[in-house]
């Protein structure tokens, strides 16, 4: 009888041990998902801020920050104006 019932007790714990490591490994697999969904949308927004400096500095080489046909409101290249098509058609 106590054997009967030593067993049923470490079925019942070794039974709690396989669902929190389960749960463990759900837990792990998913802080995995968002890490790797994170790090993909760091490269996203490391290749746009890239993008953005070069056009930056083609607009600086190009002296068209305050040229006759763009507006000159600072650093910022003014994509509304037009004679834009004419720069760059």
């Amino acid at each position: 009888m106590i054997y009967a019932l030593s067993n049923m007790t470490h079925a019942s714990a070794t039974m709690a041990h396989t669902l929190a490591t389960m749960t463990y490994a759900f837990t792990t697999m998913t802080h995995a998902f968002t890490t790797m969904a994170h790090a993909l949308a760091t490269i996203a927004h490391a290749l746009v801020t890239m993008g953005h400096a070069l056009v930056t500095m083609d607009h600086a080489l190009n002296g068209n920050y305050c040229g006759p046909c763009l507006s000159c409101n600072g650093p910022y290249f003014s994509y509304n104006d037009p004679c834009l098509n004419q720069k760059y058609p």
